[in-house]
């Protein structure tokens, strides 16, 4: 995680579980040299990139997976919190769109070329956007898994595995029926919406 300077040239944020860890190391992969600020994961990041006009990118995803991916790694973390805090962040987004680039999260892991493409059309930034592949792909998730394997462990390591598919529907039923559910898809609703208007 990176506190976004008045010198970085983007910023790379999101709510967590949201494709964070995948978009940044395949931005370095093609921008090595260029200074950034991610994965603090706080509305703070993304008003410091919009004063500063500091071209910045919001991932996100939908609450149910990002939210039952958040409870898997952290299991001190309540389903209210949680839930509130998806609905606080990404309100905040929709808030700014018209100062960000916005990427659901499939598309984050599976277009990021294109992504990063509409990041140098909206802020006029040239950076290599690069190319995507399956192959590629895998190396990025080998990438994370290496530079993470002293710290994390199977249910907070950010790539997919089969340990946090299996705990993560175990969590969906009661994610469902929680009273704030409604509110989260809808702001991620919102958010798809505005994606398509653009």
């Amino acid at each position: 995680m990176t506190l976004l300077r008045k010198d970085a040239e983007i910023c790379i944020e999101g709510f967590p579980r949201s494709g964070n860890s995948f978009f940044t190391v395949y931005f370095w992969w093609f921008n090595s040299i260029h200074p950034i600020g991610h994965h603090l994961h706080v509305i703070a990041q993304i008003k410091r990139a919009v004063k500063y006009k500091i071209p910045c990118i919001i991932l996100y995803r939908h609450p149910l997976d990002a939210v039952a991916s958040l409870l898997v790694m952290d299991r001190r973390l309540s389903l209210t919190v949680a839930i509130h805090s998806y609905i606080q962040f990404n309100k905040y987004v929709v808030k700014e769109k018209k100062n960000v680039v916005t990427a659901e999260f499939r598309k984050t892991i599976s277009a990021p070329d294109s992504v990063l493409k509409e990041v140098n059309e909206k802020f006029g930034s040239t950076f290599d956007c690069g190319y995507f592949s399956p192959e590629l792909s895998e190396q990025i998730q080998e990438r994370i898994r290496n530079s993470t394997a002293v710290l994390y462990t199977p249910q907070t390591l950010t790539v997919p595995n089969k340990y946090k598919t299996e705990e993560k529907k175990k969590l969906y039923a009661s994610i469902e029926n929680h009273s704030s559910y409604k509110k989260a898809v809808a702001v991620y609703e919102t958010l798809l919406s505005l994606d398509r208007a653009d």
